[in-house]
């Protein structure tokens, strides 16, 4: 039962250890796996089994065989969300992504989403190991700059092709993928295109049911009984995630003693302002989303370094997408974004305006100690990947146009900021309402008045 193949290894809390390690407990039977593995491989048995990885949501396991083939398992945690749900949505994505898309993501070769039907006791995938390696491992190899980034082009111009098909296919509702026999007693629907001349016999196997996002399912949040799709449209679809937070303030929220590290005040600390704050946020987010960019699309949930795979030698063409995890369809303006593997997150480099050329080392840049000197050069890669990212996707006049949608943070942030108020404090949400209703005239198009109301004192 100790196991380590069973518990969580990688790291320890500073707060609720025990709770947030048993939450990453799993006990399964591991000659299961391995038989079942090794049947789906066409092996006679599995040689060795060792854990590769864990991160917050699941674990993963590396398998070989007397073929000399290999295979990743991945087993969910119980923190994830609801298990059947959670593993059946992904395994129809990487089906769905991989066969109809044509893009490069595992291939599932066996798997069960309840736990009570197979051998193994637990929810599981087992996936064909995708060739190459993580693209950490080959920035870190690269030592010579041009080298760098030559190589990091191919990557990127392979992701942008990605881009493209992601951006090119429109569903007809905001939900998650699914095979139709794992969501007969959910919500779903069974027609997946806007353009129905998209589907095929293959399509017709899948249908687009609850949405799976961490966010709806949460903590005590699986628990409540809301609606969390398939919705028709982008106002729908903000509704169910705010109404989905509402619902677990007025039941769950715990109030924090002044003794709490996390305390911040005593309006802070009360569930119901919370709820009203984000009840600002539903009124006004149908006036301000941009409605010619709210199309239900699907996109990778979390595209940093470690979930993109490239060849080994160069040139490092693109040869998989891992950990699907959580994905889901909703609106394109919610789904895309530059992703956090090409996206610049440091401070030493200041981004450069649209056409106003590439990025360029600081003024003071000599007189800088050399290890400052250093980082400095580090950044300056980021940030030139960054901004070649951005710059390239003119190509694609959607994401273009949303990249380059100067009032769009403004309108994104009371959303994004809604969904964790309880957790990042209500001051950050009131601060972006106002902004938000401060800048009505510029964002909203509708010709409605700002339902939002402060005074000067607020």
């Amino acid at each position: 039962d100790d196991h380590e193949f069973f518990r969580y290894t990688s790291a320890r809390w500073l707060r609720n250890d025990n709770f947030e390690r048993q939450n990453r407990y799993v006990r399964f039977d591991v000659n299961a796996l391995c038989d079942i593995a090794a049947t789906a491989c066409g092996a006679e048995e599995c040689t060795e089994i060792k854990k590769l990885d864990e991160g917050g949501f699941n674990r993963a396991f590396l398998l070989r065989f007397d073929n000399d083939k290999e295979a990743v398992a991945r087993i969910p945690f119980p923190i994830s969300g609801p298990p059947h749900l959670l593993t059946a949505s992904e395994v129809a994505t990487l089906d769905f992504v991989r066969n109809v898309m044509d893009i490069p993501a595992p291939k599932v070769l066996a798997w069960s989403s309840r736990a009570e039907s197979t051998p193994v006791g637990a929810e599981f995938m087992v996936l064909e190991k995708v060739d190459g390696v993580p693209l950490p491992y080959v920035l870190k190899e690269i030592q010579d700059a041009k080298d760098k980034a030559r190589d990091i082009s191919e990557t990127l111009r392979h992701m942008l092709n990605i881009d493209r098909k992601f951006t090119r296919l429109k569903f007809t509702m905001h939900g998650s993928l699914f095979y139709k026999g794992d969501v007969a007693e959910y919500p779903h629907t069974t027609k997946l295109f806007a353009d129905e001349s998209q589907e095929s016999d293959f399509t017709r196997k899948f249908a687009i049911g609850p949405h799976m996002s961490y966010f709806l399912w949460r903590d005590e949040r699986k628990q409540l009984d809301v609606d969390r799709g398939p919705w028709s449209t982008a106002s729908e679809y903000i509704s169910g995630f705010i109404r989905c937070e509402q619902e677990w303030l007025q039941h769950f929220a715990q109030p924090r003693r002044p003794e709490d590290p996390t305390y911040r005040s005593a309006e802070n600390n009360d569930p119901q302002q919370h709820i009203e704050a984000l009840e600002k946020c539903l009124k006004a987010m149908p006036h301000v989303i941009p409605q010619q960019l709210a199309w239900p699309a699907i996109w990778h949930p979390d595209l940093h370094k470690g979930n993109i795979f490239v060849s080994k030698d160069a040139p490092h063409t693109l040869s998989g997408l891992i950990d699907w995890q959580f994905a889901g369809i909703g609106p394109f303006f919610h789904q895309m974004k530059i992703p956090k593997a090409f996206r610049y997150y440091g401070s030493r480099i200041e981004l450069p305006a649209e056409g106003a050329g590439g990025v360029k080392l600081p003024d003071d840049f000599e007189s800088l100690p050399d290890d400052e000197k250093k980082l400095v050069v580090e950044e300056m890669f980021e940030a030139g990947v960054h901004v070649t990212y951005k710059n390239a996707t003119k190509c694609n006049s959607f994401m273009h146009a949303l990249l380059e949608h100067p009032e769009f943070p403004i309108v994104m942030e009371p959303f994004t900021t809604a969904l964790e108020s309880w957790d990042r404090g209500l001051e950050e949400l009131k601060f972006q309402l106002l902004v938000l209703s401060e800048n009505w005239e510029n964002i909203s198009d509708d010709g409605e008045d700002c339902p939002i109301r402060y005074s000067d004192e607020e």
